[in-house]
């Protein structure tokens, strides 16, 4: 049997030292290993830490605090018709005295600025594109501040839909309708397949000054617009007919005049009449006769005024006056009858029929 060796002193010792230096080396590397990772943690944390975006909104909330809203104003989003100067007058005014505080939105990069706990003004923040911190975080900036109160005058004007208005020389759009599809007085003589125009309203804010309102309508042709109640309204803009159309509405009204003197019959009548239309009945059902007995007639002061197209040229609305003067049987005398009325007409096989129609007030 062969026999072992004997483990001296100085084996163990050597043992004892090539343990320990591989030990001490092990936990070196891990140490090192631990340092290292915990400074590149370190430099990620404060990267992550100082790339966050509520510094960039601190930096910018500064310039509240240092009442800067000059430098403000060139983000603001509203306010435009005021330049920087009486925008910053304004904003220190309301200001002055109060406690400010940055308070974060539920958004991310949103916040509000407060003043003594109430809501004084928007800031929206956003990642700057293409922009990076080294470790790759984003990097914010400011895109808009929004003051939510400070003093507006409000201005409105009421104009037909499809006519334009332009404020300051820019054309008002839908967002600054604060109401639409109000419904004017032809929709109630327009055939139910035409469709009526309607109106809406328009609202202007100002921070100071009054704006310049002007409008066309529809063909481009300018309207007037006038001060009622403190709304700026759009007249109308009506119509040019030609002389053979302006001649023949002449005829309806002179032929209704003499239909109601019974110097003509309703067979008479009804050529300028729609069959079965509001005007055709109404007609038919006149009470005639009740002028006074004359030997003769005629008509003076004849005008047709106030003409509109609608429906692609397809419907005409238009106004009428006339003086009917008889000569009485009773004394040879002239005896005068004023007719005003607003004569509704559809096209029907190229021809202009009355369908509707409407007395006007003639004052005495």
């Amino acid at each position: 049997m062969k026999k072992g060796k004997k483990i001296t002193r100085a084996m163990l010792r050597r043992r004892n030292r090539r343990f320990y230096t591989i030990y001490i080396a092990v936990v070196a590397v891990v140490l090192l290993g631990f340092f290292i990772g915990s400074q590149y943690l370190l430099g990620e944390l404060r990267e992550f830490e100082n790339t966050r975006n509520i510094h960039t909104a601190n930096r910018f909330f500064q310039l509240f605090e240092n009442g800067d809203y000059e430098t403000l104003y060139n983000y603001e989003t509203g306010y435009r018709d005021a330049d920087a100067s009486q925008y910053a007058a304004l904003a220190r005014e309301m200001t002055q005295g109060a406690q400010m505080e940055l308070v974060a939105r539920a958004e991310t990069g949103a916040y509000y600025v407060t003043l003594d706990g109430k809501k004084f003004a928007e800031l929206n923040l956003s990642v700057i594109p293409g922009q990076t911190s080294p470790k790759g975080y984003s990097l914010w900036d400011l895109e808009s501040v929004h003051i939510l109160s400070l003093p507006m005058s409000t201005f409105r004007v009421r104009a037909r839909e499809d006519y334009t208005v332009f404020c300051d020389g820019a054309p008002l759009t839908d967002d600054q309708k604060v109401e639409s599809g109000l419904r004017l007085p032809i929709a109630d003589h327009l055939p139910s397949s035409v469709h009526a125009p309607t109106e809406c309203v328009y609202e202007v804010s100002r921070l100071s000054g009054e704006p310049v309102f002007t409008c066309t309508d529809h063909k481009g042709r300018p309207v007037t617009l006038t001060d009622e109640n403190g709304v700026w309204t759009a007249g109308m803009n009506f119509d040019e007919i030609d002389d053979e159309t302006r001649s023949y509405v002449g005829k309806t009204a002179k032929c209704l005049a003499l239909y109601t003197s019974d110097d003509k019959d309703f067979l008479e009548m009804s050529k300028y009449l729609l069959k079965d239309s509001d005007a055709y009945k109404s007609i038919r059902a006149l009470e005639t006769g009740w002028f006074t007995l004359h030997t003769s007639y005629r008509f003076e002061n004849v005008s047709v005024t106030n003409a509109a197209y609608y429906a692609d040229g397809d419907i005409l609305a238009c106004d009428v006056n006339l003086t009917f003067i008889i000569v009485a049987r009773k004394n040879n005398q002239d005896k005068s009858y004023p007719m005003a009325y607003t004569f509704y007409y559809q096209k029907s096989g190229g021809k202009w029929l009355l369908y509707d129609m409407m007395s006007i007030d003639i004052e005495p």
